[in-house]
């Protein structure tokens, strides 16, 4: 016999935009060190905001978590730059300098919300730097 306890829809409370940011960030840094455990670690140079700009938008579109470990496989620089910026972005969220306030549909794709908010900040990047993530001053450093 099956038992199962009945679902009150009512109790139900939707996930917020922090949360759903968490959530994805989180499987999406154990899906990045599982193709660095498999693959292997990549160069020590961050992707620029382009490429990272191209990879979200890419990883927004992706309908399943195997469709992300491709596009993992095939630009890991540019991944890499994904999960530095949305740690970034979390880092900030949780010491309250930044708010999520992107809503979320029921339509997700499963880094959808990660992608927008990666895509806005990367685009942030170009149109106060251009291609850098940093402005001139660091640029010669080398950084």
């Amino acid at each position: 016999m099956d038992y199962f306890w009945p679902v009150n829809q009512a109790n139900i409370q939707p996930e917020t935009p922090e949360q759903a940011f968490a959530r994805q960030l989180r499987r999406f840094r154990e899906l990045w060190n599982d193709e660095m455990r498999q693959r292997g670690p990549c160069g020590r140079t961050l992707a620029s905001p382009k490429a990272v700009l191209s990879f979200a938008e890419d990883l927004i579109l992706c309908p399943t978590e195997e469709a992300v470990k491709v596009r993992l496989q095939r630009d890991r620089e540019a991944a890499r730059g994904v999960y530095v910026t949305a740690g970034d972005v979390n880092s900030a969220a949780c010491a309250g300098r930044a708010r999520i306030l992107i809503p979320i549909g029921p339509n997700e794709t499963p880094f959808g919300l990660l992608a927008q908010i990666v895509i806005l900040r990367a685009q942030m990047a170009i149109e106060k730097h251009g291609d850098h993530w940093l402005g001139p001053e660091f640029q010669k450093l080398g950084h």
